[in-house]
């Protein structure tokens, strides 16, 4: 506890004091007789002392450890901190203060940064969590979004330029003084329109007997073989020619690099004379540019505002009348190990060619109405479309014969109720294919 077991002892008897009377201190002011006596000190016992919801207990400390010692006069026995106050109040002394060495310094931190430390971190809510993640991935969506928007309209933006500067080229008419103010110069002639060309381009070595309009966009780039147009769809391109059929996928016109590309024939065909089936490849751009201005042709109504189509080459003038439009597959895993080869250049037979005409109008998506000779020259444009995944649409066209006109009467056109599909459509659809067991057209 906090009295010691073994009782303090006198330290000295006066006046007929008992010897046994515990004195608890002795004035050390030897005047203290001419003064009123002090009140005893009264013990009182030692007992818990509580501050708000503190409990401090009283310490007990060795009188010969204060540096007040040589005040009192008292026993060495132990006595209370509160005991030893008290008495040092009496006797207007300092209170007891430990020694540095009793108990070190203590430190006593920042409340506001205690409670920071001690007070655990606050898990967010599964909702907030939520909240905060789809936000950012709809911020990030929205950037690429942005990004992507822009690159589609620069692309756009400078194919648009390519084309319109492409087709400026083109010599339509003789040169004249654009100046009415003045007297028109004198009209070139062909030599000497040539002579000029020759002169702009003097690296390029121009092919005998090409036209003369096409001469600017040859000497842009000598892979230039013709020029691709129709009234009532978007279609004015000029078409190239390279020993890869891939160099084109990604460049332009110009050989800049671009997912546009630019529409070319394939490398097996020649140019001058005509094959059979001479096939141009073009991307579908969903902007309706470069070849998804045949989406055109996916209707009959479509058809009938462009049912001509002008494709001339570097040494003649033609136009073609469109005979057919199909859905078809690139990879046999399509079509149950089958794929239609549209895209050839040469047939052995005529019979396979009448054979092959049969197939196409089994598989196009309406009738034009347009007759077809054993003997006729075809025109085929191929390109990627969304039916399936890897679909082709292709649409076909067969050469304007030496006199006929160029008129079509479209009102003869009808839509094919039952167009033949590869089977991937069907599986797409969720319907049966009626053609899966139906003859399969090779090319022999």
């Amino acid at each position: 506890g906090f009295i010691p077991d073994t009782p303090a002892q006198p330290i000295f008897e006066a006046n007929g004091q008992n010897p046994q009377t515990k004195v608890l201190y002795q004035s050390a002011d030897f005047d203290a007789a001419e003064k009123a006596p002090e009140k005893p000190y009264e013990y009182e016992s030692p007992r818990p002392v509580f501050t708000e919801e503190l409990q401090i207990e009283e310490e007990v400390v060795p009188l010969s450890r204060s540096k007040t010692k040589a005040r009192f006069n008292v026993d060495e026995n132990e006595m209370t901190m509160f005991e030893f106050d008290a008495m040092a109040k009496k006797m207007n002394v300092p209170q007891y203060k430990k020694d540095e060495e009793d108990e070190p310094e203590k430190v006593i931190p920042d409340d506001t940064e205690a409670e920071e430390e001690e007070a655990p971190k606050k898990k967010l809510p599964t909702a907030e969590i939520v909240r905060r993640v789809v936000l950012a991935v709809s911020l990030v969506a929205i950037v690429v979004s942005s990004g992507m928007l822009f690159n589609e309209w620069r692309l756009s933006k400078q194919n648009d330029k390519v084309m319109e500067e492409m087709s400026d080229l083109i010599i339509d008419e003789p040169q004249k003084n654009p100046d009415n103010n003045k007297e028109p110069e004198k009209e070139l002639t062909p030599e000497e329109q040539w002579a000029k060309i020759r002169r702009k381009y003097p690296n390029v070595i121009f092919p005998q007997n090409m036209q003369l309009k096409y001469a600017n966009l040859y000497g842009e780039n000598p892979e230039f073989v013709g020029y691709l147009s129709a009234d009532g769809v978007n279609l004015n391109l000029p078409v190239v020619q390279a020993k890869d059929d891939k160099k084109y996928l990604e460049k332009n016109f110009k050989l800049q690099s671009t997912k546009y590309g630019c529409p070319f024939v394939t490398h097996l065909n020649n140019i001058e004379p005509l094959d059979r089936n001479t096939v141009i490849f073009g991307h579908h751009m969903n902007n309706g540019t470069i070849f998804g201005a045949l989406d055109k042709y996916k209707t009959i109504d479509g058809f009938r505002k462009a049912p001509v189509i002008t494709f001339n080459t570097l040494y003649r003038d033609y136009s073609w009348k469109v005979i057919a439009a199909i859905v078809t597959n690139a990879y046999t895993k399509d079509d149950n190990g089958y794929i239609f080869r549209y895209y050839f250049t040469e047939l052995s037979t005529e019979g396979n060619f009448a054979s092959y005409l049969n197939a196409l109008s089994e598989r196009s998506l309406y009738d034009t109405g347009v007759d077809v000779l054993p003997t006729d020259k075809l025109l085929t444009l191929s390109t990627c479309s969304h039916e399936f995944t890897d679909a082709r649409f292709v649409v076909i066209a067969r050469l304007v014969r030496p006199g006929e006109s160029t008129d079509v009467d479209v009102t003869r056109a009808t839509v094919n109720p039952n167009p033949r599909y590869p089977q991937a459509w069907y599986d797409k659809k969720g319907k049966t294919n009626p053609y899966k067991n139906a003859f399969q057209w090779e090319i022999s």
